[in-house]
C-alpha cells in the first residue's frame, strides 16, 4: 500500500507520519480535528472486498472487547477510496523488540508476566465468543508504562463463524486445525500464544529452517519440543502449560486463556531452575515404524471399526507413533482425538468433540437430541450462556453410555474418526469397551496383558541402529549423534526414548577417550557441541553469543580439526564486532592448525578480507 503525504486528509483526520504497516494496511500518526487529539489511524484502501470484509471483522470485534490489553477504538469510518479506523495511541514497542533487550533472569520474569497479561487479553476476548486468529509479536505492543496491548483485530472472528481461509494468519504462529481447514475454537489463539511464548524464550520458533509447504507439514504432525530443552532455567510450571499450549490436538490444550494465566502467575512464584549444560535436542523427523503407521492411516482412512492395541517396551516410540498417526489423518480430512489415559475418560472424549469451546454448529450437530441428557450429567460441556435442562429423573449410566456412543457415530459419519489414547493401561477396559463400535480405536499401552479387550494386538518392534543414528544426527547433529549410538549401542537396544533420556544425561552414558559426553551437572560443553553450536550462533544469533558459546567448551584440548573452526569462528565474529586485530591473528591462527589445503585458503581469505577492512 503506497505512503501516504503528511497533511493528507482522512475523515476528520490530518496524518501526520507513517508509525506501522501490514499486507492491506498502514498505520498513521494523526491529528483530530475537533479537539486535536493525536490518534492512531489505521487507513485500509476500499479496492476489494475482502479488505472491506476484513475492516469490518476488526471494527466489530474491537468494539466488542473493553479490556486495559486492548487498545481502544475511538471512531470509524469509510469514503470512496479509504476505510479509516480511529484508535488510542500506544507509546510503546514491539514485544519481540521489547523483550530481546532484557537478558537472563529479568527476561525470564518479564516473559511470563507479559504471558499473563496477554492470558487476560484473550480471556476477555473469548468471553465475547471471538477469537483473535492472528496472535504473533508484531501485534502484541509493550507501552512505556510497561504493559502489553493487543493489536490487529482483522482475523478476529466469532468462535462459532464459518471456517476462514486456512491461509489468513501469519504462518509459523497458525495451530494444525486452522492449517488444515478445519473447524478451530478458542484454543486456536492459545497455541499461537505457545508459540510466541517459546520464542521469547529460547529465542527461537518450535519449528525453523523449513520451507512453506514442510513447515505446514512438520506444525500439523511432528511435536513440538519443549520450551525445557532451550531454556533449562524455566520454572516447571511454565514449561508444562507452555507445552500444553503447542500440543497438536486442541483437547491436549488448556481449556482456557484463564488457565494459562493462572499458570503463568504460579511460575512467576518460582525461582528460576539452575542452568547447566547438555546438548539441545533439536526437532525429528518421523523415523522408523513407516510400515505400520502407514498401515494405520489406511485402516483410519477406510472407516473400519476396528480396535488395535499398539505395544512394546518404555522407550519404544508409542507416543510418537500416535502424535504422528494423529497430524497425517487431520491432513487427509479425518477427525483424530488423542487422550492419554488417566481419570474421567469418556467425559474428555465427550469434551475434545462437544466441550464448551467448539463451534456451535458442530456441537448442536453431534449432540443431537442427547443434548439435555448429557449436558445434565456433565455440566462441564456446556457453555456459561446456554440452558441446561433439568430432569426429572437423574440420568441412567446406561442412558449415558448409549448418549456417548451415538455421539461418537455421529462424529464418525462426518469424517473418519480415530479415537487414540495413549498409556490404555491406566483406563478401567470397561470404559474403554464403551468407546468401541464407531471407528478407529488405537490403544498404545506399555502392559498389555492389563487390558483383557478383543482387539488386534501389534508389537511394536525397536529401531535398527542405522534408524537410531539417524534419528541421532537430527536430533543432536552429525558430529555427535551418530558416535553417542555407536558407543551406546547395547544400552539403547533400538530403543528413541533411551536416546533421548542419553542426550538429556538423565541415564549415564559409556565414556570415551575421543568424546566426552558430560551429564547435567557438567560446568562445560564437549568441543563437538560446542563448535556446532558456536557456527548456528555466530549465524542465527550475534558473535558475542557465539563466543560465549566457546567460553563454555571443555577445558581439554581440542583436536585439531575442531580447533581450526573454533579459531574460524572467533575470527569471523571479531570481524563482524569490528575487532580487526584479533580477527586477523584468529586467521592467521587458523590457516597455521588448517587439516586440509581448502581449510587454509579459507582462512587466509578471511585473513585478506580482515586486512582490507582494517
Amino acid at each position: 500500500m503506497e505512503i501516504l503525504a503528511a497533511g493528507t486528509r482522512i475523515g476528520p483526520h490530518v496524518l501526520m507520519q507513517p508509525i506501522g504497516s501490514g499486507a492491506m494496511s498502514r498505520v498513521y500518526r494523526a491529528l483530530r480535528d475537533s479537539d486535536s487529539t493525536v490518534v492512531a489511524l489505521k487507513v485500509i484502501a476500499t479496492s476489494s472486498d475482502q479488505r472491506r470484509t476484513r475492516f469490518e471483522s476488526e471494527l466489530s470485534s474491537l468494539k466488542k472487547v473493553c479490556h486495559p490489553g486492548i487498545v481502544h477504538v475511538i471512531d470509524s469510518g469509510q469514503d470512496a477510496n479509504w476505510m479509516w479506523l480511529a484508535m488510542d495511541l500506544v507509546d510503546g514497542i514491539p514485544l519481540d523488540d521489547w523483550i530481546g533487550r532484557l537478558s537472563g533472569t529479568t527476561r525470564l520474569r518479564h516473559v511470563l508476566l507479559a504471558g499473563v497479561e496477554i492470558a487476560d487479553a484473550l480471556t476477555a476476548v473469548h468471553d465475547q465468543g471471538l477469537v483473535h486468529r492472528d496472535l504473533k509479536p508484531a501485534n502484541i505492543l509493550m507501552t512505556r508504562g510497561g504493559h502489553i496491548k493487543l493489536m490487529d483485530f482483522g482475523f478476529a472472528d466469532h468462535v462459532d463463524a464459518p471456517v476462514q481461509a486456512p491461509t489468513a494468519g501469519t504462518l509459523r504462529y497458525m495451530a494444525p486445525e486452522r492449517l488444515t481447514g478445519s473447524r478451530g475454537d478458542r484454543r486456536t489463539d492459545l497455541f499461537s500464544l505457545g508459540v510466541v511464548l517459546f520464542e521469547l524464550l529460547s529465542r527461537r520458533p518450535p519449528h525453523v529452517g523449513l520451507d512453506h509447504n514442510r513447515l505446514i507439514l512438520t506444525q500439523c504432525t511432528e511435536p513440538a519440543p519443549s520450551v525445557a530443552e532451550f531454556a533449562p532455567e524455566v520454572p516447571q510450571q511454565a514449561v508444562d502449560i507452555i507445552d500444553r499450549m503447542l500440543e497438536k490436538p486442541p483437547g491436549q490444550r488448556p481449556r482456557s486463556a484463564q488457565d494459562v494465566a493462572d499458570a503463568l502467575k504460579q511460575a512467576l512464584a518460582q525461582e528460576p531452575r539452575p542452568v547447566n549444560w547438555r546438548p539441545a535436542l533439536r526437532i525429528s523427523h518421523f523415523v522408523g515404524h513407516k510400515a505400520l503407521l502407514e498401515n494405520l492411516v489406511q485402516i483410519a482412512l477406510s472407516r473400519k471399526v476396528t480396535t488395535v492395541m499398539l505395544h512394546g517396551p518404555p522407550g519404544i516410540g508409542l507416543s510418537r507413533i500416535l502424535h504422528e498417526l494423529q497430524g497425517r489423518t487431520l491432513l487427509r480430512g479425518a477427525h483424530p482425538v488423542l487422550i492419554s489415559g488417566g481419570r474421567r475418560l469418556l467425559f474428555r472424549v465427550l469434551d475434545s468433540l462437544v466441550g464448551p469451546m467448539r463451534p456451535a454448529v458442530l456441537r448442536r450437530a453431534l449432540l443431537g437430541t442427547d443434548r439435555d441428557l448429557l449436558l445434565s450429567a456433565w455440566p462441564e460441556l456446556s457453555r456459561s450462556t446456554e440452558d441446561v435442562v433439568c430432569l426429572a429423573r437423574p440420568p441412567k449410566p446406561i442412558d449415558l453410555v448409549r448418549a456417548l456412543q451415538r455421539v461418537l457415530r455421529r462424529a464418525a459419519a462426518q469424517r473418519p474418526l480415530i479415537l487414540s489414547i495413549d498409556n490404555a493401561d491406566r483406563v478401567d477396559a470397561r470404559d474403554l469397551s464403551m468407546l468401541q463400535g464407531a471407528g478407529l480405536l488405537l490403544l498404545a499401552t506399555h502392559s498389555p496383558d492389563t487390558l483383557p479387550l478383543p482387539c488386534e494386538r501389534v508389537a511394536v518392534p525397536p529401531l535398527e541402529r542405522a534408524q537410531l543414528e539417524t534419528l541421532a544426527g537430527t536430533m543432536l547433529g552429525q558430529i555427535i549423534g551418530p558416535r553417542l549410538v555407536m558407543e551406546n549401542a547395547a544400552m539403547l537396544a533400538g530403543l528413541p526414548g533411551r536416546l533421548v533420556a542419553l542426550a538429556r544425561g538423565d541415564i549415564p552414558w559409556a565414556p570415551t577417550p575421543t568424546t566426552t559426553l558430560r551429564h547435567r551437572g557438567a560446568p562445560s560443553r564437549p568441543w563437538e557441541c560446542a563448535v556446532e553450536a558456536a557456527e548456528s550462533a555466530l549465524v542465527n544469533r550475534s558473535p558475542t553469543e557465539a563466543l560465549a558459546v566457546l567460553a563454555e567448551s571443555s577445558p581439554a584440548a581440542a583436536p585439531a580439526k575442531l580447533m581450526y573452526r573454533a579459531e574460524m569462528v572467533r575470527s569471523r565474529a571479531a570481524l563482524q564486532g569490528g575487532d580487526i586485530p584479533r580477527a586477523r591473528a584468529c586467521a592467521i591462527t587458523a590457516a597455521a592448525i588448517a587439516p586440509s589445503a581448502p581449510d587454509r585458503s579459507d582462512a587466509l581469505l578471511t585473513e585478506a578480507d580482515a586486512a582490507l577492512r582494517g
